[in-house]
């Protein structure tokens, strides 16, 4: 049977490249056909490099990572495979070490190759963080400089989202074959147990996770000032007085977080990683909270006020924009 399985897995591999890349070919196809048309077939060539960069470090980085956290979860399976008996008697023979290697393996390479194709629709964005220039004008809140917010920060956002995503699946595949291997058992009648290998290696995981949301919550403060709820497009007073500060908080949380986990892997001790998510998830909703306070008692009854140096800072950076700073303006 597993040679069997060994035989087919190619030809189901074959035959999903088939099905999910065919459209993209056709279309691959007829812009390689305009391209050369219209004389420009080094823009093309350009976007195909980096489109095949792209799939080639994101599916060598996640089938790698898979692999490596799903042989680790592996290694709790005995070579016999075991049998388990339901209350009316039927035999259901589980897999065992050999066969759940083949099919992690080929779940490691599906997901592998799903996300592939994902990062392969945001090769303007790499394009654009690889090859950026300086504005030579900073903002006034953070003091990055506007290259920052267009080109750097949204290749920052969709790497985190990718590694954040790895460390998801990765811990829900590793549970998964805890719970199979019966490394873990958990249930509404029966205790959580966990061994202390599964335990450390699910708590690493959950340190990796907690590592994500403090970069998350840093990389939240430069997407404030892209905010379009206030009065103007940018961060306003209750962005600035309240969410910005949140945020620092959070990035905190999130590297606390890390450590207890770490800890909590590490430690016969339950507590750590409860406490983590609470303090992460209380602050957040409490920031929001209080956002939305300081704007509706503390900012709508004197918006005028509180809002003008934020209007001043929108209008001066529109001038810039357009050009309008260097306009010299005559009274008649």
């Amino acid at each position: 049977m597993p040679s069997q399985l060994l035989v087919r897995i190619p030809l189901l591999l074959a035959g999903l490249l088939i099905i999910m890349g065919g459209p993209s070919l056709i279309v691959f196809y007829t812009d390689w056909l305009w391209f050369g048309e219209i004389g420009y077939p080094q823009i093309f060539t350009t976007r195909l490099i980096a489109q095949i960069t792209l799939f080639a470090t994101v599916f060598l980085l996640t089938t790698v990572w898979l692999i490596v956290n799903f042989h680790v979860a592996l290694s709790a399976f005995s070579n016999k495979q075991s049998v388990f008996t339901t209350g009316e008697g039927i035999k259901i023979t589980l897999p065992g070490s050999k066969q759940m290697k083949t099919i992690a393996l080929v779940i490691a390479i599906i997901v592998a190759l799903l996300m592939g194709m994902y990062a392969v629709t945001q090769w303007l964005t790499w394009l654009s963080w690889r090859f950026a220039v300086p504005f030579g004008k900073v903002d006034p809140l953070l003091g990055h400089d506007i290259s920052y917010y267009v080109f750097s920060l949204p290749f920052l956002q969709f790497a985190r989202g990718l590694l954040q995503t790895l460390v998801i699946l990765s811990g829900l595949g590793a549970g998964a074959l805890y719970l199979v291997s019966g490394s873990l058992t958990a249930g509404l009648s029966t205790k959580l147990s966990i061994t202390p290998r599964a335990r450390l290696h699910l708590s690493l995981l959950g340190a990796a996770f907690f590592l994500t949301l403090a970069v998350g919550a840093w990389l939240s403060r430069a997407e404030l000032l892209l905010s379009t709820s206030g009065i103007v497009y940018g961060a306003a007073y209750a962005d600035v007085h309240a969410r910005l500060p949140v945020a620092a908080i959070l990035t905190g949380l999130g590297i606390l977080g890390t450590a207890l986990t770490i800890f909590h892997g590490t430690s016969s001790r339950n507590w750590p990683i409860p406490i983590a998510i609470a303090l992460f998830f209380l602050v957040s909703l409490g920031g929001e909270v209080y956002g939305s306070i300081l704007q509706r008692f503390v900012v709508a009854p004197n918006e005028q006020t509180l809002e003008t140096p934020f209007i001043e800072h929108n209008i001066e950076a529109t001038r810039e924009a357009f050009g309008l700073d260097a306009v010299d303006i005559q009274r008649l």
